[in-house]
């Protein structure tokens, strides 16, 4: 079966056959240190979707993101599931944050591939897609499922 997993943006992804858990504010290092709970707890689990990262950003430490995203890579290495990252999304809240997402996103999609983990580049699907943002410049879930 299927874990998605990640910050406040997947607590209304719904997808038949998969569990969503979400911790609001969450951020990567919050994520490592949960997953092998997690997986103990679901050992059906074959299949992780894991979108992070965004809650990270406000920091402006892009190194120790990386750095954290790393120690993500080598712990997904050690188990036996089929591991993706679903990619930060754009946003309409400033050109700064607009710029670190971007740049975490190009990061990450090289890094996933060099890691054998897969990757979502939710940045070209919600890009320019207004229609899919909430009322509050937040990307609405419910309206593009499919995309995870």
């Amino acid at each position: 079966s299927t874990l998605v997993l990640g910050d406040s943006i997947v607590r209304n992804v719904r997808m038949r056959g998969a569990l969503t858990l979400s911790f609001p504010g969450a951020t990567v290092v919050d994520i490592v240190d949960r997953i092998p709970n997690i997986l103990a707890s679901h050992p059906q689990v074959n299949r992780l979707i894991i979108h992070i990262g965004t809650n990270d950003i406000p920091k402006q430490q892009s190194e120790l993101l990386k750095l954290d995203f790393l120690q993500l890579f080598s712990l997904l290495g050690q188990l036996q599931v089929s591991a993706f990252i679903s990619g930060p999304t754009p946003t309409c809240r400033g050109i700064g944050r607009f710029s670190q997402l971007l740049s975490l996103n190009t990061w990450l999609s090289s890094a996933c591939v060099s890691h054998g983990v897969g990757f979502i580049n939710n940045f070209d699907a919600f890009w320019e897609r207004r229609h899919l943002f909430g009322s509050n410049a937040r990307i609405s879930v419910r309206s593009c499922v499919s995309c995870f």
